[in-house]
């Protein structure tokens, strides 16, 4: 059947003539390119030359980019007489299409015109752009209104919208494109697992990838009395980041002798405070600075609660600190050493002979750990989905006891992670394979006309 308009487009489209304009553009950005050139060879310093590898540089990038440009304009000229043609093929179809009340309205093509800005339908006397029509083929009658014997059959073809029927040409291109990014991201989430191997209390993070949106080629039907059922049938569109997780796993446990230096046994987080924010860490390697203050080593602040004579926590979280201040010794006793117990508590032992409790490390839990933000310096954020901090002291809830002279080491699985970063490298080349493969058939597609 012939389109009045059908072959004046494709001849618009495939006619060499009908892109004189962008030849001519491209042959004057080619022209300007080489007199920048010869003006920069002309004008160059004698006593400093430029690098002939220099020049050879820039032309070879004009090219890549020249090349690039005729690959596009050939994509645009394939698309737009897959569009042309797919239009013509609605004449004598029922479409659907939204009227001017925003309800659907149903109607017959009758014929296509080609203006500037795509192909345009005849619909019952109305025009109607291409790109407004909202399915092709008559709407099929509700089956709670309608005996399921007199259901019609519909055939694969019908009830598509108009992009649904025609056939998307980079659909494998843009899947492929998916692929490496992905695959790039879990490629640097196995690095920073692999670089902090060795970093006490750190804890390791993987990938988790999800399928993107699915284009419904045909959309499922249920069983008649002349027809039974069928499964819709959809194409993949790709695949995106559903979530890095972080593996909150119980780490090695390294003994170190130092009184200060503390490991979880079980779940929970050690509260510090940098600056006016509020932190946590499982990392354990902790010291006393020249005030006496329990401190991580980037400076920030370990909190605790402080005792009273009977070893009971009151107020709120503090500063832990060797001050003895509040303590009530007698005239002449003095701090010798001390300890850090599995409750948390620190304990000084006194000239006196007699050992006093001086403070408590508090302790954190969260509902979600694997909500927390990382922060560096190995340290976490409370974030909206992690729950808000439950404080406490070890051995207290669902805290865990507290180990002292060790720290809790990394819980990277270096074996794990190598096997990570084979499967990270192996998928980003079969997506790259995916978009060589696509670029092919669309190469050969656009060689056709040749």
């Amino acid at each position: 059947m012939s389109i009045p308009g059908t072959e004046a487009v494709t001849a618009g489209l495939f006619n060499p003539a009908g892109g004189a304009s962008t030849t001519t553009a491209q042959s004057a950005d080619k022209s300007m390119f080489l007199q920048l050139l010869v003006a920069q060879l002309r004008y160059q310093d004698p006593l400093n030359p430029t690098d002939t590898s220099q020049f050879l540089s820039q032309t070879a990038q004009f090219n890549a980019l020249e090349k690039m440009q005729e690959v596009a304009d050939q994509t645009a000229q394939v698309l737009s007489t897959q569009m042309a043609f797919g239009a013509a093929g609605l004449v004598g179809q029922t479409v659907t299409y939204p009227g001017p009340d925003g309800n659907h309205v149903t109607g017959t093509v009758g014929s296509v015109t080609f203006g500037a800005t795509g192909p345009v339908l005849d619909v019952d006397g109305t025009t109607v752009p291409l790109l407004e029509i909202l399915g092709v083929g008559t709407p099929p009658v509700p089956s709670s209104t309608v005996p399921s014997s007199t259901v019609p059959s519909s055939t694969p073809d019908d009830h598509k919208t108009f992009t649904e029927r025609t056939t998307t040409m980079l659909r494998s291109l843009n899947a492929g494109i998916s692929g490496p990014r992905v695959n790039q991201t879990m490629l640097d989430v196995t690095g920073n697992n692999i670089a902090n191997a060795n970093t006490i209390g750190f804890k390791a993070s993987s990938t988790v990838f999800q399928d993107t949106l699915s284009q419904m080629l045909t959309g499922a039907a249920g069983a008649n009395a002349a027809n039974g059922g069928r499964n819709p049938i959809q194409v993949g569109l790709g695949v995106q980041l559903a979530a890095t997780s972080t593996n909150f796993n119980q780490g090695a446990a390294q003994t170190t002798g130092r009184a200060t230096d503390l490991m979880i046994q079980g779940d929970g987080f050690f509260v510090v405070q940098k600056g006016t924010e509020q932190l946590y860490t499982r990392a354990g390697s902790f010291t006393f600075d020249e005030t006496g203050t329990l401190v991580t080593p980037s400076g920030a602040r370990v909190q605790g609660y402080a005792l009273d004579a009977a070893g009971n926590r009151t107020g709120g979280l503090i500063d832990i600190t060797l001050d003895t201040a509040g303590l009530g010794l007698p005239a002449g006793v003095e701090l010798t050493s001390y300890n850090i117990g599995a409750d948390g508590k620190l304990r000084g032992v006194f000239s006196d002979g007699v050992q006093r409790d001086m403070a408590q490390v508090a302790m954190a839990d969260f509902n979600n750990p694997m909500g927390l933000e990382k922060v560096g310096e190995t340290a976490f954020r409370a974030s909206a989905n992690s729950g808000a901090a439950q404080l406490g002291v070890a051995a207290e809830g669902r805290r865990g006891s507290l180990l002292g002279g060790a720290v809790e080491m990394s819980n990277v699985d270096l074996a794990a992670e190598f096997t990570n970063l084979i499967l990270a490298q192996r998928g980003f080349q079969a997506s790259s394979r995916v978009i060589t493969t696509s670029d092919s058939v669309l190469e050969e597609l656009v060689n056709i006309k040749r």
